[in-house]
């Protein structure tokens, strides 16, 4: 059973056209310790998890100010960089491509793909809540999440059994966005 909205994808005026048979969906995963050590838990204990960009922005800074972490990291190479920047770019309202006349065209240049840029730029340069090397294969990501050095990933959900065995990360330390 998919959720409505990944039926969705498979229909066309009102008629499904396809059966996904694999589908992910990405989301925010924060250290709990870090969390904690940064003092950025609800008064149930629980990580108060960022919602919006700019909300990740502020809780990267306070962890970075709190605890010295790299508040948010994201994976950049291995071809991990791009489809992770999409991803970014997507939920800005971005696009990577449009037809003109029948034939598609590679687009960069528009309002969400720039913001995109602009967040992972300021992350960098103007906050310094990434890790100082971002040069970073998926398993480097998970590699300082699992052993507390990073707080914030944005990941598909197919990463916290590996590294629990890989790093011995406690299931408990991971929290993610609803």
């Amino acid at each position: 059973m998919f959720e409505d909205k990944i039926a969705d994808l498979m229909k066309k005026d009102g008629k499904m056209y396809g059966i996904p048979n694999s589908v992910y969906t990405m989301g925010l995963d924060v250290n709990r310790k870090l969390f904690e050590e940064a003092g950025l838990l609800d008064e149930n204990g629980v990580p108060i998890v960022p919602q919006t960009w700019d909300e990740l922005v502020k809780t990267a800074v306070t962890i970075k100010q709190k605890t010295g972490k790299a508040g948010f990291a994201i994976p950049t190479t291995q071809n991990y960089g791009g489809w992770n920047f999409m991803n970014i770019a997507w939920s800005y309202g971005g696009n990577f491509m449009e037809v003109r006349d029948g034939k598609p065209y590679a687009i960069f240049n528009n309002e969400g793909v720039i913001k995109a840029f602009e967040l992972i730029y300021d992350m960098k340069w103007k906050y310094n809540v990434l890790p100082e090397n971002i040069l970073l294969s998926r398993n480097d990501l998970y590699q300082l999440f699992a052993t507390d050095q990073v707080a914030c990933m944005y990941a598909a959900g197919d990463w916290a059994n590996g590294m629990i065995s890989a790093y011995g990360l406690d299931r408990n330390n991971i929290s993610n966005s609803p």
